[in-house]
């Protein structure tokens, strides 16, 4: 069984190649500060059993132990963290949420803090929430060599994602949104997105700021981000450390740097500021800005940043050197079609908040209470299979994101025209084509696969063979096939049924003769 698993995902590495224009990049491939790092996926799988707060088979339980740790999950839903914080102090741990059923692991009452190194979170949603005892922040980073991967922070009293005091950190297609405004925090109005202080080598990736009055993110103490093919979203003008007056902030420093590329803001039903980048209050920053878009509502460009505060620099200040960068407008949609836990699979709360992007709607909140309250989703179950190996292991959880990695279903025809056009949405159609031709120089045989409702394949014999399609998921089980034809040199156009398999990640083999060709495919 461990060589099929090997094999199969020997195969996936390969059939990947082909998506590479189609199916948006992993968090280790992103370029990002430290996406090289291993994290716990070659340590010991350590598989989460219940949805409890602490004790046996919990989270808890898991990040408490030592070692390099692979986290998996056989329970999906609703952890409640009882108002305790969730504090990871043992480093050397992936957690892959990604593992988890549908509808993935949502977190509440309780902020998560990153306090060793070597941690790489994915498909993890944190909700505060007014509940807690003490807790201001969703989550916060304070050490070195963290990923987040499609994560999602909200409902904080404070910030959403606080980093500080640390260095080589990526957020990546990371969903910071909803802080609430007037909640729980002593001081008050406390919208904020995230605070950077004294930090380096820190990458935000396809991040999406939404419906947070500040902080869309703060930098100070001479902190150094590289916001990246970000979207911000309805900032609000807030309190920020003078009492009741007011600030209309949306990316503001000081005395920090950054480099700020490919970032669209976009404002919302409440945002009044109309600069993208500023000092904080009197102090200054220096930023690199390059393909940076903000824009009213209706798409008329305002102002990129305030001269008498920001001095723009004509080179990076830090750069990832393996981001490659989006278009600006290719990116505003991929970023809503792609961003926080299991994209293609949302649940409903980050669904709602997506979809108030897309419909330009949505507002600053105050407490859970005014959005629907914590989320109360069933205990799922299932059974999950980790294959042996730091190579088979990433090839397996890339392949369970692919399954869910983009949201075709969701409407951005308002957008258009507003930012870019539906030819910059390149995840519009539910359609999935492989682009790639592949030619067999053993057998000359030339093929490409299509697919929407059914399987095409477009496939040249240079002789009469039999030929036979057969679908088969991930642990190698057919799920349909077609019976053999013999056919004879030349083209032919193949097509297998696949209306009645449920979505998810599968593969298709052509078979002709002795040759079977494996690609794989998504159905939506």
């Amino acid at each position: 069984m461990k060589r099929i698993f090997f094999i199969l995902f020997l195969i996936l590495i390969f059939v990947r190649s082909g998506f590479s224009a189609k199916l948006p990049k992993h968090w280790h491939e992103s370029g990002g500060f430290a996406c090289d790092i291993k994290a716990g996926l070659d340590g010991k799988v350590i598989k989460v059993t219940n949805l409890k707060s602490s004790g046996a088979g919990s989270l808890r339980d898991a990040l408490s132990q030592s070692g390099k740790r692979l986290i998996v999950f056989k329970v999906g839903g609703v952890i409640d963290l009882e108002g305790k914080n969730l504090r990871i102090s043992k480093g050397d741990v992936t957690i892959a949420g990604q593992t988890a059923p549908s509808p993935g692991i949502t977190l509440i009452k309780g902020d998560v803090g990153f306090n060793a190194s070597n941690i790489v979170m994915s498909h993890i949603t944190s909700r505060l929430g007014t509940k807690v005892g003490g807790a201001y922040d969703a989550m916060g980073i304070y050490a070195d060599n963290v990923v987040l991967d499609h994560v999602a922070a909200s409902w904080s009293a404070d910030e959403c994602i606080s980093i500080k005091n640390c260095k080589n950190v990526t957020l990546y297609k990371t969903m910071v949104t909803e802080a609430m405004s007037v909640s729980i925090h002593p001081e008050g109005e406390h919208s904020k997105g995230s605070l950077i202080q004294s930090v380096n080598n820190t990458s935000f990736i396809g991040t999406l700021y939404a419906h947070n009055a500040l902080r869309n993110p703060r930098l100070q103490r001479n902190a150094q981000v590289a916001l990246i093919n970000g979207v911000i979203y309805n900032w609000f003008p807030g309190a920020d450390d003078e009492g009741a007056k007011r600030f209309n902030y949306v990316i503001h420093m000081h005395r920090a740097q950054m480099a700020i590329v490919g970032v669209t803001g976009l404002q919302g039903p409440q945002s009044v500021g109309d600069t993208l980048v500023a000092g904080h209050k009197t102090s200054s920053g220096k930023a690199y800005m390059k393909d940076n878009l903000i824009m009213d509502p209706t798409g008329k460009p305002l102002t990129e940043y305030n001269k008498k505060n920001i001095t723009a620099l004509d080179e990076p200040p830090l750069w990832p050197a393996g981001v490659e960068v989006i278009p600006t407008k290719e990116n505003f949609y991929e970023v809503l079609r792609t961003v926080g836990p299991r994209p293609g699979d949302r649940e409903a709360i980050t669904a709602r908040v997506i979809k108030t992007v897309a419909d330009g709607t949505g507002e600053i909140v105050h407490n859970e209470e005014q959005v629907g309250g914590y989320p109360k989703y069933k205990e799922t179950r299932h059974t999950v299979n980790v294959p042996d190996g730091f190579a088979a292991r990433r090839a397996w959880l890339d392949s369970l994101e692919d399954a869910m990695a983009v949201d075709t279903k969701l409407d951005l025809s308002r957008l258009y025209g507003i930012v870019g056009t539906k030819e910059d949405d390149k995840y519009a159609s539910s359609e999935t084509k492989v682009t790639r031709k592949t030619i067999n120089t053993d057998n000359q045989l030339t093929h490409n696969f299509y697919v929407k409702n059914n399987l095409h394949v477009n496939l040249t014999i240079p002789a009469a063979n039999t030929v036979s399609l057969k679908i088969v998921d991930f642990f190698g089980r057919s799920v349909v096939q077609t019976s053999k034809k013999h056919l004879p040199a030349g083209s032919h156009k193949l097509a297998i049924d696949v209306n009645q398999i449920s979505r998810g990640l599968y593969i298709c083999q052509c078979t002709v003769g002795n040759t079977v060709i494996n690609r794989m495919f998504r159905k939506f």
